[in-house]
């Protein structure tokens, strides 16, 4: 049988360092893991067709003027 290795105390606190250093990062990606549940980010909303007519509304603008900056001719 061949003799068992003993490492020196240099080697196996090195090795427990390297260790630490693993779980510290996987600590570290758990912690911003759980920020982001708490503090999700908000949603963005789908631009649609009721929001851009109540922004029109809004800003006070006429019909002429809205169809005029769209390049739109109204026949009368």
């Amino acid at each position: 049988m061949s003799e068992r290795k003993h490492r020196t105390k240099e080697e196996i606190i090195a090795e427990i360092d390297s260790k630490i250093a693993h779980h510290t990062k996987c600590i570290k990606s758990l912690e911003e893991k759980k920020h982001n549940i708490l503090n999700p980010k908000p949603r963005k909303k789908k631009l649609s067709q009721k929001m851009i007519v109540e922004a029109i509304k809004s800003s006070g603008m006429s019909i002429e003027e809205i169809a005029e900056s769209l390049g739109i001719k109204i026949e009368e």
